[in-house]
């Protein structure tokens, strides 16, 4: 058997306390030491209070695992009930010694490194023994750890397998150390299990055929305490493929058009019935919500469900809302002006302006790419009107049609004209007609 104890990290001196059984293996120091040294090591306190304190956690540690180990109970009864060890007579197993560290010989069942030797030499530890934590019992507690699929997953597919893991937090306890003797008992109330769990932290591999959210927890006991935790996981039934959620506008003035629409299209789920559920709240296809401030970019959160209890989040594009207009162009009476304007990226440009002319000709949006590089694009966009040109080291007079024509008075136009561009760094914009 080669199973280590206790393996311990002093905050000030390099000195190590190993115990071993079986083989006389000698191991490194694992998480749960590092837990032992960090919850002991107080900013507060000197290195030699920190250093007999980190010491004195990790003799009650490893009282507690060799009294959980059999083999090694049996080996150190004496010690374990207080008295002093006496190393029997055998044969030693040799262990390397890589420090200034005595070597003492010991048992084939014993190895100790460190100033005081088990074998020749009575430990005070100043406390009774402690005994293993078991499960059962204890008063319940918050806070002793999360639970989660082992890889991150939130949602698999109907016939997969998967294993839990157990993120134990020794800070909601009286005595911070005995997490580090934690027992776990898991709880399988949904899937198949298959029995290849260690009973620790990590759960058997669980195989789950109906869908659904899954049913499995997972009770913590330590320090006298206990926990029940649940490990959350939702698996999908048959899948929903095509989904889309599309709205016509990018920017808009809430002050002057404060509603914007999204709408989800293209869902398919052979056989099934689909819900849609906007921020949480169940729907229809299309969803609308009222601006009265302004936003860098808002876009609802998307989510659809079947009958069969799969569900798929899909992604709804963001608007910015604006308080008036960031880029206008605006013509008067009798002319449009031809100055241009320039704007960056993704920039939105809102057109008005008065006619008084015996004639209504189309108005257009002209534009063109600055400092164009080998391989350029843009594109204007006016409500579900596009215009997509591409170019090298040129590109201009990229043209859009807008509708309504010129007509007398007032011109409003019913949604901004946005500009987006690849390989230039902005973008000159102007009216024209014709």
């Amino acid at each position: 058997m080669n199973k280590k104890i206790i393996a311990g990290l002093m905050s000030a001196a390099a000195v190590g306390t190993f115990w071993a059984c079986g083989s006389g293996n000698i191991y490194e120091a694992d998480s749960d030491d590092q837990v032992i040294s960090a919850t002991f090591v107080s900013p507060s306190k000197t290195d030699a209070e920190n250093d007999s304190m980190v010491v004195s956690g990790l003799i009650k540690v490893s009282k507690e695992k060799c009294q959980a180990d059999p083999e090694c109970a049996a080996a150190y009864v004496p010690y374990l009930s207080g008295q002093e060890v006496v190393a029997p007579a055998s044969s030693a197993s040799e262990v390397p010694n890589n420090g200034n560290q005595p070597l003492v010989d010991v048992s084939s069942s014993s190895r100790v490194i460190g100033g005081n030797p088990v074998s020749s030499a009575t430990i005070n530890t100043g406390t009774d023994p402690v005994a293993s934590s078991t499960s059962g019992g204890g008063s319940t507690i918050t806070g002793l750890g999360t639970c989660a699929e082992s890889t991150g997953k939130t949602s698999i597919t109907k016939g997969e397998s998967v294993r839990f893991k157990v993120t134990p937090n020794g800070a909601a306890l009286p005595d911070p150390m005995a997490i580090v003797s934690a027992t776990y008992e898991w709880h399988y109330n949904s899937g198949t299990p298959d029995g290849s769990g260690d009973g620790k932290k990590t759960s058997d591999n669980i195989t789950f055929t109906e869908s659904g959210d899954a049913d499995v927890s997972v009770t913590i006991y330590a320090g006298g305490e206990s926990e029940t935790i649940p490990c959350p996981l939702h698996i999908n039934g048959d899948p929903i493929t095509g989904c889309e959620c599309t709205t016509p506008e990018k920017t808009v003035d809430y002050t002057v058009s404060p509603e914007v629409a999204w709408t989800a299209g293209g869902c398919i789920s052979a056989g099934h019935t689909l819900s849609y559920y906007w921020d949480d709240a169940e729907g229809t296809t299309t969803f609308a919500k009222t601006f009265a401030e302004a936003q860098p970019g808002f876009a609802p959160k998307l989510v659809v469900k079947s009958d069969d209890n799969s569900l798929v989040e899909v992604t709804c594009p963001a608007v910015k809302t604006t308080k008036g207009a960031e880029y206008e162009l605006v013509f008067t009476d009798t002319f449009v002006e031809k100055e241009d304007i320039t704007v960056p990226n993704e920039a939105c440009i809102v057109v008005k302006g008065t006619w008084n002319q015996g004639h209504n000709p189309p108005l257009k949006m002209l534009c063109d790419i600055v400092n164009a590089e080998a391989s350029c694009s843009m594109t204007l966009t006016y409500g579900t009107e596009t215009e997509t040109k591409t170019g090298s080291y040129s590109l201009s007079n990229v043209t859009l049609e807008m509708t309504p024509a010129l007509t007398q008075g007032e011109y409003s136009a019913p949604s901004m004209v946005c500009v987006n561009f690849t390989g230039g760094s902005a973008a000159k914009c102007k009216l024209g007609m014709y």
